[in-house]
């Protein structure tokens, strides 16, 4: 490999570094603790490491060799994105991107156990609130509820309180956790 090879692919490892803290910006604190979080997270920084010892040891290898090394890496920096936002990729199949866009996390208790909670609000004629609960149970938040919970209210005849006491009060009502 070359001089001119070698800061090619220096500014390509810069540039993937630079994306994955504009990712790691915007990332839901509480989805990079998931255990799905935590494996794209360690992927992609493993093959990023890798990638630049291989690099500052100029190790001869093949084009071939060093795009698919690129490519795992961009793959682990989709994979992290897909992880650390409520997707279907991080719910199972439970939620798609555009339902939960904008989403938010606030800390809640219940019960004299600690949460947190993900939720995002839709609004048109009436207000619907989405949520996903999140338990922290060891090191990792693991997903409370099966399947999304959602509540809408109709503004003329309910008044909207929020999204978290709109959650706790309908919480109560319907006996979540």
């Amino acid at each position: 490999m070359n001089l001119t090879t070698y800061w090619k692919y220096l500014n390509t490892i810069v540039v993937l570094i630079v994306f994955f803290l504009i990712s790691l910006i915007f990332a839901s604190h509480t989805m990079i603790q998931t255990l799905l979080g935590v494996g794209s997270l360690a992927w992609f920084l493993f093959f990023l490491i890798r990638e630049i010892y291989l690099n500052n040891r100029r190790t001869q290898r093949t084009r071939f060799q060093v795009r698919l090394s690129h490519g795992l890496i961009v793959l682990g920096l989709l994979l992290f994105n897909t992880s650390v936002h409520q997707t279907v990729i991080s719910t199972f199949g439970q939620t798609d991107m555009i339902q939960f866009w904008g989403e938010h996390e606030a800390a809640i208790h219940m019960n004299g156990r600690a949460y947190h909670l993900i939720w995002t609000k839709r609004s048109f004629h009436s207000t619907t609130y989405f949520y996903n609960l999140y338990e922290r149970r060891g090191l990792f938040f693991y997903r409370v509820n099966s399947e999304v919970m959602s509540w809408t209210i109709n503004p003329p005849e309910q008044r909207d309180y929020g999204a978290v006491r709109t959650f706790l009060y309908h919480g109560e009502e319907q006996g979540v956790k």
